[in-house]
C-alpha cells in the first residue's frame, strides 16, 4: 500500500513539473523574436527542453522508489546503482602505483601532444611559447591572483584585474604558497594540477572498482581520459582540483565517513561555485540512513540516546560544505563590500547571468549556423557553438539513457549541475564545465560493461547469447573511444590555434 501510495504521489508530482516547466517553456516560446530566432534554433530548443523534461521525470520516479524502498528493509534503495555480489573490494599498493603512472603518462602525453600539435598549426619553438598557451585559457587569471592576489575596484585599478573576484579563491591560493617556494607561478599551477588529477583518478577508482571490481575502476580512468577537452584537466586551473575534492566527498559519503566527505565537500565548494551542491549528495544519502538506524534502535542493537545525537552530530558536518561557499562570499565583502559583487562582475564583463540551458541550446545553434556562412568564422562556428551543443545533447543523451547506472542523489546532482552550468546567458565554456560533471565516467556507454568481461570470475561469456552481448559491449566501447579520441584531437587543434576554446 504504502509503496502503492509513493508511486501515486510520484505520478502527480510528474504532471506537475510537466505542466509548470511546459509554462515555462512557453514564455520563452511566445517570446522568440521571428526576426532573430529560426525554426532550426528553435527546435534546438524544444530537444533540449524535451530530454531535459525526460531527465525530471526519471527523477522523480527514482526518488519515489527510494522513498518506496524506505519501507521495504529486505530491498535495497532503487536509486542504488545496480550492483553484482562479490567479495569486500581492497585496493592494494600496486593500485596506487598504477594509478600514479598512468596520471603521469596521461599529463606527459598531453603536453607532448599539445605541443607538437601547436608547433606543426602555429609554429615556434620554446619554453616561453609553451607558457603562453597554457597561460591563454582562464589559468592567466588564475595565476595573477596566485601572485597579486584580488585587485580592489579603486578609481585607478585595471578593471580587468577587478574582476578576477568571480574565480574562486582555493586554486590560486595553493598556487601561490607552491609558487613562491620554488620560484615560478606557472609551474606551480601545472603541478597542483598533475596532483589534484592524480587524487581525482584514486577516488574515482575506489569508488567504481568497490562496486564493479579492479578492472572496472581502471576503465573508468581512462574513459575519463578519453573525453573531448581532457587537457583542461593539464591546464593551471580548477577543473583537477574540482574533482579531486567532489570524488573525494562522494567516495566518503558512499563510505559512511561524514566528517572527511564534508570536508571534501567544503573545499569542493571553495574551488568553484557548483561545490556547493555536494551538500544535497550528502544529506540525501544520510538520511537514507535514518530508517535503518531507527531499526536497529527498535530490534535492540542500539540505543536510541546513543542513535539520535550521533545523527544529529552527521547532520550538523553538511553545514561545513556550504560554508566553502560562504567564505568565498565574505571575500567578496571584504574587498568589494558586497558578498554578491562576483555576479555584477560577471553581467557586466563577460554578460554572463543564469539563464534557461534551453535558451542556450537555441542560441548556440544560431550563431553556429551564422559562424558557418562567415568563412573567416566557419573554424570557431564549430570549436566553440558546436562543441557547446556536443556536450549540451551529449550528457542529455547520457542522463536519459544511462539512468540506471546513477543513485538518486547522483542524479538530481547532474540535473542541478546541468542546469546552472548550460543556463549561462552567454556560454563559452560548455564542455570544460561538463567535464567537471563528477557522473560521466560512470555513465560512458560500453566502457565499463567491456571492461567487466575480464573481471576474475566473470561468466559473461557462458553462452552464446552472451558471446554476442559481450562481443557488443567491447566493439561499442570501441566505437565510442575511437569517436571520443577523434573529437578530441580536434578540439586540442582549435585549442593551439586559439580557435574560442575556453
Amino acid at each position: 500500500m504504502r509503496k502503492k501510495l509513493a508511486i501515486d504521489i510520484s505520478t502527480v508530482i510528474c504532471i506537475i513539473f510537466v505542466c509548470l516547466f511546459s509554462l515555462i517553456f512557453l514564455g520563452f516560446m511566445i517570446n522568440a523574436k521571428p526576426g532573430l530566432h529560426r525554426w532550426y534554433s528553435i527546435l534546438s530548443a524544444c530537444l533540449s527542453f524535451a530530454a531535459f523534461t525526460c531527465c525530471g521525470v526519471i527523477f522523480i520516479r527514482k526518488l519515489a522508489a527510494d522513498i518506496g524502498g524506505i519501507f521495504r528493509p529486505e530491498k535495497a534503495p532503487a536509486g542504488s546503482a545496480e550492483t553484482a555480489a562479490r567479495p569486500p573490494f581492497k585496493a592494494a599498493p600496486r593500485d596506487v602505483l598504477f594509478i600514479a603512472l598512468g596520471v603521469t603518462f596521461f599529463f606527459a602525453a598531453t603536453l607532448l601532444a599539445v605541443e607538437l600539435l601547436r608547433i606543426v598549426n602555429v609554429g615556434g619553438t620554446g619554453f616561453s611559447h609553451f607558457e603562453k598557451l597554457w597561460s591563454s585559457l582562464d589559468s592567466r587569471h588564475y595565476l595573477y591572483i596566485a601572485e597579486f592576489g584580488y585587485t580592489a575596484d579603486t578609481p585607478d585599478a585595471d578593471i580587468g584585474r577587478v574582476v578576477e573576484i568571480v574565480f574562486f579563491p582555493l586554486f590560486p591560493a595553493i598556487v601561490s604558497v607552491l609558487g613562491r617556494i620554488i620560484g615560478s607561478f606557472f609551474i606551480a599551477g601545472l603541478i597542483v594540477s598533475y596532483v589534484s588529477f592524480g587524487f581525482a583518478m584514486y577516488f574515482l577508482f575506489r569508488l567504481v572498482a568497490e562496486e564493479y571490481g579492479r578492472i572496472s575502476g581502471y576503465a573508468a580512468i581512462v574513459a575519463i581520459m578519453i573525453l573531448p577537452g581532457s587537457f583542461f584537466f593539464v591546464a593551471p586551473m580548477t577543473e583537477s582540483l574540482f574533482l579531486a575534492f567532489t570524488f573525494g566527498a562522494v567516495y566518503f559519503i558512499k563510505k559512511e565517513r561524514w566528517l572527511a566527505a564534508a570536508v571534501m565537500g567544503f573545499f569542493s565548494a571553495l574551488t568553484r561555485n557548483l561545490g556547493v551542491l555536494v551538500a544535497a549528495i550528502y544529506v540525501y544519502e544520510l538520511l537514507l540512513k535514518l530508517p535503518e538506524t531507527v531499526r536497529r534502535c527498535r530490534a535492540g542493537a542500539e540505543t536510541t540516546r546513543k542513535a539520535i545525537p550521533r545523527f544529529i552530530i552527521r547532520l550538523l558536518f553538511a553545514v561545513l560544505i556550504p560554508a566553502g561557499t560562504l567564505v568565498y562570499l565574505l571575500i567578496n565583502h571584504r574587498i568589494y563590500g558586497n558578498a554578491f559583487a562576483f555576479m555584477e562582475y560577471e553581467k557586466s564583463n563577460w554578460n554572463q547571468s543564469l539563464g534557461w540551458f534551453f535558451s542556450t541550446a537555441e542560441y548556440c545553434v544560431r550563431y553556429m549556423a551564422d559562424y558557418l556562412k562567415d568563412p573567416a568564422r566557419t573554424q570557431k562556428g564549430y570549436s566553440l557553438w558546436a562543441m557547446n551543443l556536443f556536450a549540451h545533447f551529449g550528457v542529455l543523451a547520457l542522463l536519459i539513457s544511462r539512468h540506471r547506472k546513477l543513485r538518486t542523489s547522483y542524479y538530481g546532482y547532474s540535473l542541478v549541475y546541468f542546469a546552472v552550468s548550460m543556463g549561462v546567458t552567454w556560454l563559452l565554456s560548455g564542455t570544460r564545465y561538463m567535464l567537471g560533471l563528477f557522473v560521466l565516467p560512470l555513465m560512458l556507454p560500453g566502457i565499463r560493461s567491456a571492461a567487466a568481461l575480464f573481471e576474475p570470475g566473470n561468466e559473461t561469456c557462458g553462452t552464446p547469447e552472451r558471446r554476442r552481448k559481450a562481443l557488443a559491449s567491447v566493439i561499442g566501447a570501441g566505437i565510442f573511444a575511437a569517436v571520443m579520441i577523434a573529437v578530441g584531437v580536434l578540439y586540442a587543434i582549435a585549442f593551439v590555434k586559439r580557435l574560442q576554446v575556453w
